[in-house]
């Protein structure tokens, strides 16, 4: 549940080292707990089989927010 949340109403989404990728941070404001995922999108020349996956997902700490935040480049920021 938490993946899905994450994914659909994200704070940002920031890029990725790797093609097609991209890092997804959100903050689930009840409990201040903060998420990150590393989404791999499916795009026109993959596969047919290629889906739309996760690849990690794991909750992280204001440091590592911060630092994702300032050192990667924003695509799309939640205003």
């Amino acid at each position: 549940r938490q993946r899905q949340m994450c994914i659909r109403d994200r704070d940002y989404i920031l890029e990725a080292n790797k093609p097609n990728t991209g890092v997804i941070l959100k903050e689930i404001e009840e409990n201040g707990e903060k998420f990150k995922v590393i989404l791999r999108v499916k795009v026109e020349s993959d596969p047919a089989e290629y889906r739309n996956s996760i690849l990690s997902f794991w909750q992280i700490g204001e440091t590592t927010w911060k630092k994702n935040v300032k050192n990667k480049k924003i695509l799309y920021k939640r205003e």
